[in-house]
């Protein structure tokens, strides 16, 4: 292509490359002079290109020097400049903030903020922030002293003067009732039926000055009463849900020994009646088997029409259960006590587990497995886990481990037996007193009762096994008036009963 005979015009010249190629060379032009006007305009393009580069606080800042001010004024403009880029982080940290979806971080985080560059002593939080904080240490008192290291949270000291001002005074807590009253017409019956759950705690002796109320406390004192002899036991009321986990304390006496059966009773009658007017519905009264419970639950059932395993209250039933952790605790104390024990055609003897246990403090270690189990003193004696590890499927499987054994050929059998009825009693076990969280569900085992379980069933056929147990220690002498068999009875009875009503009431 051949090259044209016109140049171009400006700085620059195209030339053609042997290849064909152009080719763009910058020349300097003096064929066409710069006019001055068009100088100074390249001038100023210069000049404005040079303060584009200057940042804007740059321009400010020369533009002050530029400014006769005296240095008390230049010292206030630079704070003020710094007051500004202040000002417009914090705006961008609010606007943070309100983005964020959980108000408990929101609390915490302001918090934070308003408390960094306070002392330990001089922090300030608001009332949100103490009852967030509260819940979390009720919870898990260990888990909120973990938190205090990573978040700023309120110390102990101050959730206990917080818990100080609350009033609670022995007696019947009204606060709660009226907060029943409030919930009861926005939940549904299955929230609303509840069991009502009492026991009582010893104490110790003493007399202390309340600041919160200016008395002195430490005597016997049932809210409406209150009598001049030390108190040494904590009778103590609290509302269970059924169908959802709800747990309140309700009321607390302070009494000497043990409270008569016809007060407990009264007391009884008269919580029952509160929590009704309440909105709420009690379904079942659950205790141990102490002798004042025992004689209170039979005036309820002679005062009020009641059956075998129930007493009435304003025409609807009351079921009785008895705790089942406490029953494990007997039969296992009767079993220690008496040596032996027959239930249908099974026959155990304690003494396999005591031998169990020898063998597996030589040979096998197994943490279920000791001396504390199979000769429980003092307080490992009232401890329910000693109970139900003795009474477990590991203890099961080591005792069939042991009657295979070729020691053990003439006496296979008897230790047979005593494996399959600890098996039968850890069943029981776990067939009433459920899982106590999604990592303790066990299928067919130990779950929540459903239309889907066979608990039903298995709760019938142990009613019929339990009838026949019986302990008797080795010259063949059966013990008496064993309670804690017929309170299994009874038990299992109330919680089919109350599966059959709840069935009733629309809950499946």
């Amino acid at each position: 292509m051949p090259a044209s005979s016109s140049q171009p015009s400006g700085l620059e010249k195209t030339d053609v490359t042997p290849q064909g190629q152009f080719e763009v060379q910058a020349v300097p032009c003096t064929s066409m002079p710069t006019s001055s006007s068009q100088s100074s305009s390249l001038e100023k393009n210069v000049t404005k290109g040079s303060q584009r580069k200057e940042s804007e606080s740059q321009i400010r800042k020369r533009k002050l020097e530029d400014v006769d001010v005296t240095p008390r004024k230049r010292r206030l403009l630079s704070e003020l400049r710094k007051t500004k880029c202040t000002l417009a982080s914090l705006k961008k940290s609010a606007k943070l903030i309100d983005n964020l979806s959980s108000e408990f971080l929101k609390e915490i985080v302001t918090s934070a903020l308003i408390n960094q560059k306070r002392k330990s002593q001089g922090k300030r939080w608001t009332i949100k922030n103490k009852i967030s904080a509260l819940a979390i240490f009720k919870r898990s008192p260990k888990s909120y002293r973990y938190l205090r290291y990573l978040a700023p949270f309120p110390s102990i000291k101050t959730l206990q003067k917080l818990m100080k001002k609350i009033p609670v005074e022995p007696g019947l807590n009204t606060a709660v009732l009226d907060h029943l009253k409030k919930l009861a017409p926005i939940k549904k019956i299955r929230a609303k039926l509840c069991s009502l759950v009492f026991d009582e705690i010893a104490l110790k002796e003493r007399l202390t000055y309340s600041k919160a109320t200016d008395k002195v406390e430490g005597f016997i004192d049932y809210g409406y009463e209150r009598k001049d002899e030390l108190a040494n036991h904590a009778l103590v009321f609290m509302l269970q849900g059924i169908g959802r986990k709800i747990k309140q304390p309700l009321a607390f006496y302070f009494i000497r020994g043990t409270v008569s059966s016809e007060k407990l009773a009264v007391l009884i009658k008269d919580l029952i009646k509160e929590i009704t007017n309440s909105g709420f519905q009690v379904l079942s009264t659950i205790c141990d088997q102490a002798p004042t419970n025992m004689g209170a639950l039979s005036l309820l059932k002679e005062w009020n029409s009641g059956g075998h395993n129930y007493f009435e209250f304003e025409n609807k039933k009351n079921y009785i259960i008895y705790d089942i952790p406490h029953l494990l605790k007997s039969l296992r104390n009767n079993f220690l006590k008496q040596g032996f024990l027959k239930m249908g055609e099974l026959k155990g003897q304690w003494s396999h587990l005591v031998e169990v246990e020898e063998r597996n403090r030589n040979f096998l270690y197994l943490s279920k497995l000791k001396s504390t189990h199979v000769q429980p003193k003092y307080r490992a004696k009232m401890k329910v886990k000693y109970a139900a590890q003795i009474f477990s499927q590991t203890v099961a499987a080591v005792l069939k481990l042991l009657a295979t054994n070729v020691e053990n050929v003439h006496r296979s059998d008897e230790i047979l037996q005593t494996a399959l009825l600890i098996e039968k009693f850890n069943k029981l076990f776990d067939y009433t007193n459920g899982p106590s969280g999604h990592a303790d569900v066990k299928k067919g085992i130990r779950e929540n009762v459903s239309a889907k379980t066979d608990h039903l069933a298995v709760w019938t056929e142990f009613r019929k096994q339990l009838s026949t147990l019986t302990f008797f220690n080795h010259n063949g002498v059966e013990a008496k008036n064993v309670k804690c068999v017929q309170g299994y009875i009874i038990s299992l009875k109330s919680l089919r009963d109350i599966w059959l009503e709840v069935q009733d009431l629309g809950w499946i």
